[in-house]
């Protein structure tokens, strides 16, 4: 029967013929399936009513007055962001000149007492003085952007 088809093994001539069985009457069903169902490829028009209602926000047309909006309120963000960045900027400085004091102080304290061990005030001082330098550091890491 299958002379043409090189001797191949019993198990791939079986798994050709089910192919070319199974891929016949494929279109037959479906062009049955139509004919019995009176669609002739076009679809049919769907019943509306049920669908839940849309709303009217969601996905406006872009108009005139839309894209006016949109760019006005892109100019207010990036002018809150950059008020926002400038007011950052502001606080690490004085951050930054409270740091450098503290830590002048501190010097100075430290050079005053010739001691080997520093006081509970320079360490409470020291511990300060680190805070603030955590503080200037995630400050100066965040910036304020879109």
């Amino acid at each position: 029967m299958f002379d043409f088809i090189p001797k191949l093994s019993r198990w791939a001539r079986g798994l050709a013929c089910l192919a070319v069985v199974a891929a016949i009457p494929i279109p037959s069903v479906f062009s049955s399936a139509q004919q019995s169902n009176g669609m002739s490829g076009d679809p049919q028009p769907r019943d509306v009513s049920t669908w839940p209602p849309i709303n009217p926000l969601a996905n406006r047309t872009a108009d005139a007055n839309r894209i006016l909006e949109d760019s006005m309120k892109l100019r207010e963000n990036q002018k809150r962001l950059e008020q926002l960045n400038l007011q950052r900027h502001k606080e690490m400085t004085t951050d930054t000149d409270k740091l450098l004091s503290l830590a002048n102080q501190l010097k100075s304290e430290t050079d005053k007492d010739s001691k080997d061990a520093l006081s509970m005030e320079a360490v409470r001082q020291a511990e300060q003085i680190e805070k603030l330098a955590r503080s200037v550091r995630e400050k100066m890491r965040a910036t304020v952007s879109n």
